[in-house]
């Protein structure tokens, strides 16, 4: 093979590695599911994984491998369509399309969410205040973002935005709050209020739902268990695009992108501007719909456990927060 169609990949996700390296030489992998700028989606053989090539520069998230060879990824991108087939061609080494890519050398990523230890487990104002701080500058508003404004009296009227998503987003976030302060079945029936909501590749329902699922994991919250259901994933892939019904997937089971991964980690830090800002460059508003995900769920954790040592009920959020 012409030493032009080879190409070496700079990182692989850990579970992808395992997972290819389980299977025998020459064996079909899966086939191209979608083709964007800078990512290849594959989805595997038996329908269960959806793996990604990606640039380097894309965030990584699990079951993702990454090349720095712009060149030959274009080369590939403008050749291939939905439909091809993608295998091992020899060890380590994946083809699609006559081109080779050989991740014998690549580093391994890891984009499992660490538990918190006990030191780790104090809640504090300052991490969402930080978030919001960050996305009130930089991010970008899908309409989400002014109807968790609205719904926690940020922002006093509807009237600054025609989006028509607002709506939506604020009464699925009133019922999902209430649900949660509950702590009962109907934070996964009112999830649904969320799951495909928005536009794009993954709907700004799904990021905020994966940035809820991110904390969760983290802090070991038993809110995370209800989604581990076999009924709620199969409700997803019926009512979202099957990009989001994979990443919401492995959320479920504690796998998450890379920038969230890094800022729950530092989540007690001071300065969180250089965990914050990969968050741009996901998707047009995903990164800011997934921050507003991790806002959501860590203030309802810190409100639950302020009233809790307060001594009030878990519906006294008003008089609690007077």
């Amino acid at each position: 093979m012409s030493e032009d169609y080879f190409g070496n990949i700079a990182t692989v996700d850990q579970q992808l590695k395992s997972w290819l390296d389980d299977l025998e030489e020459t064996a079909l992998i899966g086939t191209v599911h979608s083709v964007f700028n800078k990512v290849i989606n594959v989805l595997s053989i038996d329908q269960s994984n959806l793996l990604t090539l990606a640039l380097e520069d894309v965030i990584s998230s699990p079951w993702m491998m990454k090349t720095t060879d712009a060149y030959l990824f274009d080369k590939m991108k403008s050749e291939v369509a939905p439909g091809d087939v993608v295998r091992l061609s020899k060890k380590d080494t994946i083809e699609l399309n006559q081109m080779e890519w050989n991740y014998t050398t690549a580093s391994t990523k890891y984009t499992k969410i660490e538990k918190k230890n006990p030191t780790q487990l104090i809640l504090t104002e300052a991490f969402p205040n930080a978030i919001y701080r960050f996305i009130k500058e930089q991010g970008k508003d899908s309409g989400l973002l002014s109807a968790w404004e609205i719904h926690t009296m940020k922002k006093s009227s509807m009237t600054e935005t025609t989006n028509v998503y607002v709506n939506f987003f604020l009464q699925a976030l009133k019922n999902m709050e209430a649900a949660i302060e509950e702590n009962n079945k109907a934070v996964l029936k009112h999830s649904y209020g969320l799951v495909g909501l928005g536009v794009g590749l993954t709907p700004s329902g799904d990021d905020f739902l994966l940035g809820c699922l991110a904390v969760w994991q983290s802090f070991e919250n038993p809110l995370v268990e209800q989604f581990k259901e076999k009924e709620w994933i199969e409700n997803v892939k019926k009512r979202s695009t099957s990009v989001s019904a994979f990443m919401l997937k492995n959320g479920v089971n504690g796998y998450v992108n890379e920038a969230l991964v890094d800022l729950l980690e530092r989540h007690q830090e001071k300065d969180l501007s250089t965990y914050l800002s990969p968050f741009l460059k996901i998707g047009a508003t995903s990164g800011t719909d997934m921050l507003i995900g991790v806002m959501f769920a860590y203030e309802q954790m810190n409100d639950l456990n302020r009233r809790q040592k307060n001594g009030f009920k878990s519906n006294d959020r008003k008089k609690c927060l007077s």
